[in-house]
């Protein structure tokens, strides 16, 4: 799952507060950078419709709000996308990657084979 830019600063935000809606990380990253709350709110949806973010809807001023938090950790998001990476490296470039993991890791063929069998596996459970 490819995310993009402010996406990944969004998350880093979320990891690092546990939770927050829309509004506490547009006040946070105005101070960064230029950008909207349309943009920032546009961006924690995505995120959640990509199950990334959970939300709660809670009361607020004027109605309610979506509270954001992760779904995953920092750790198991970044060992999700790496897993991600070597699967699709595997499915499209078979043969260069077992013989560039082979050579750079100075392990043999048949244990960048098992490699790729295991990786399989837990991509069919994930």
């Amino acid at each position: 799952m490819e995310i993009g830019y402010l996406e990944r600063e969004l998350m880093e935000m979320l990891w690092t507060r546990r939770k927050a809606d829309a509004r506490e990380i547009y006040e946070a990253i105005r101070k960064e950078r230029k950008t909207t709350y349309s943009t920032i709110n546009t961006t924690l949806v995505r995120l959640f419709q990509k199950g990334l973010l959970e939300r709660e809807k809670t009361k607020s001023r004027g109605g309610f709000k979506y509270v954001y938090y992760p779904t995953k950790s920092r750790k198991e998001f970044e060992e999700k996308r790496v897993k991600e990476t070597l699967f699709g490296l595997f499915e499209k470039f078979e043969r260069a990657t077992i013989s560039y993991l082979s050579e750079t890791l100075d392990e043999d063929e048949k244990e960048i084979r098992e490699l790729k069998e295991r990786l399989e596996e837990e991509m069919k459970r994930d």
